[in-house]
């Protein structure tokens, strides 16, 4: 809320925002709309790929504005973050009865150096988190080598885990978007404007895979 009330943006700066701010909050309408859908459905699947479409309307004004309005750690972070979490929803899907490609494991293996790289060579400025910075970076070299890791036994293990991994990390997303407009608008009341949406996602994930009709060995 203070960031946006900041005179001296150019114009392209506030278009860029404004792209940014209404693809993210239609998005996260459309994201708690997700969890009251039938699971497999025509709608399910219809607003599944809308919210990618607006996701990636965010990621793009994020990465933009982050390299040409100033780059700000934390931001990237959180972008890299998300993107891979995204990208790695949807490949689920489509390799849950082949196992992971060479693709697969290449975007894990680019993802979890940049990560690494950010974490070990990235400046944090004094204003920003290095706690959240390095604990969004450590999880996500976690789910990279986890993701590196479904090559063990690769078809069998994912024909068994491959919806509690999109519902984890399709929700992921969406608490992504969630935190990061909880964080802005209520920056005063950081780090809770931030915690609570992430363990309200956390829940949300935690009760849609003890529902998980693969945890019972029937396929969908």
């Amino acid at each position: 809320m203070n960031e946006l009330s900041t005179t001296g943006y150019t114009p392209l700066h506030l278009l860029n925002l404004a792209i940014h701010i209404g693809a993210g909050s239609i998005a996260i309408c459309l994201g708690f709309a997700q969890y009251f859908t039938v699971k497999g459905a025509r709608r399910h699947i219809q607003m599944g790929r809308l919210f990618i479409a607006l996701f990636a309307v965010v990621l793009g004004t994020a990465v933009f504005g982050n390299f040409a309005f100033g780059f700000r750690a934390y931001l990237a972070v959180l972008t890299l973050s998300a993107a891979y979490g995204i990208i790695s929803a949807i490949r689920v899907f489509k390799i849950k009865d082949v196992g992971p490609q060479a693709l697969d494991n290449l975007l894990s293996l680019a993802f979890c150096a940049t990560a690494i790289g950010m974490l070990l060579f990235t400046p944090i400025p004094e204003e920003e988190s290095a706690g959240i910075f390095r604990v969004t970076l450590g999880t996500l070299i976690a789910i990279c080598v986890y993701d590196l890791a479904r090559n063990v036994n690769g078809a069998a293990w994912l024909r068994r885990s491959w919806l509690n991994e999109h519902i984890y990390k399709m929700i992921g997303s969406h608490s992504a978007l969630l935190t990061a407009a909880a964080g802005n608008l209520f920056v005063e009341l950081q780090p809770w404007s931030i915690i609570i949406p992430t363990n309200i996602c956390m829940v949300a994930i935690l009760v849609f895979i003890l529902r998980n009709p693969l945890a019972d060995g029937k396929r969908v």
